[in-house]
């Protein structure tokens, strides 16, 4: 009888350490390929906050996620008003809030869909209604109050009713919500400022209780009127002193006119704020030496 030759074939069992090994390294895989799929979903949405046509620099940016109402992200806008968040597909709402001093108000965006990269420009309004409330200190030589001083208002619907500073030199006004231009007034005399000035203060935002304080750069001037070549004093000269609109803080204003001393002296109260100033001589008696009139200039900062 013939034999034919049996083939054996070895079975070797699979440990269980083995085993696991390989789960493992299939379970890391799998959360490798599923996190790369996640950066690859991942959306840049970026885009500029403007409020009447300017950037707003500074506003911030919070993302809500739509679903759970839970924070996406948060931001601020550039030095150019520009953000950018990176964002999962998904369906957002947007809380802007500009900047302290912005003419515009917060902004709340809904459903904002995010499937990729996209551009999101976002614009804020001004308010559409209600007052705010503004109010300050007005102040004029060594920083004593400026009673009665008048404090006006000019905005886009023109003049409003002014307000009076207290005899603390406070005052205080209820305007519609928006950009202003203030001016405070003299208003009668005072010790601490001279007769007639005027300064103003541009672009004041009111959204908000806003506290505007005026302190009028009020200085003394002093000195001697003389004629002649040999100097002589001269008394019973008056000397007007005034500026234009101008400097900084943007003020003008008139101190009248102020008569010479028997030794040729004047005082007088001038602001100090950069521009020019002007001294105009009128002396009264026309035989006086150095009569005539003339003007001098001087700048006080």
């Amino acid at each position: 009888m013939r034999h034919t030759p049996s083939a054996t074939v070895a079975c070797h069992a699979v440990s269980p350490v083995s085993r696991a090994a390989r789960l493992a390294l299939a379970f890391a895989t799998l959360l490798a390929v599923l996190a790369v799929g996640s950066v690859a979903e991942a959306a840049t949405v970026s885009g500029t906050v403007t409020c009447n046509g300017a950037v707003q620099v500074a506003a911030t940016i919070q993302v809500v996620r739509t679903s759970d109402q839970s924070t996406a992200a948060e931001t601020s806008t550039n030095g150019s008003g520009v953000y950018s968040v990176v964002l999962s597909p998904d369906t957002y709402g947007m809380l802007v809030t500009p900047p302290a001093g912005s003419a515009c108000v917060p902004e709340s965006v809904t459903g904002v869909v995010v499937t990729g990269d996209k551009t999101f420009d976002i614009i804020l309004v001004p308010p559409t209604g209600g007052n705010a409330q503004i109010s300050g200190v007005v102040t004029g030589l060594d920083g004593r109050p400026l009673p009665g001083a008048m404090v006006r208002f000019f905005g886009n619907s023109g003049s409003l009713d002014p307000a009076t500073a207290d005899e603390n030199g406070f005052y205080s006004a209820s305007v519609l919500a928006g950009t202003y231009t203030v001016r405070v007034d003299s208003n009668g005399s005072t010790p601490d400022a001279p007769s007639y000035y005027r300064c103003w203060t541009y672009d004041v935002a009111v959204n908000a209780p806003t506290v505007v304080n005026f302190a009028v750069p009020v200085i003394r001037v002093s000195g001697t009127v003389t004629g002649g070549t040999s100097g002589v004093p001269l008394p019973n000269v008056q000397v007007s002193v005034a500026s234009n609109q101008g400097g900084s803080p943007y003020c003008e204003f008139d101190s009248g006119t102020i008569t010479t001393d028997a030794d040729g002296r004047y005082a007088s109260l001038a602001l100090a704020n950069g521009n020019t100033t002007y001294f105009s001589l009128h002396p009264q008696d026309i035989n006086s030496p150095g009569a005539g009139s003339s003007t001098r200039t001087a700048t006080f900062s």
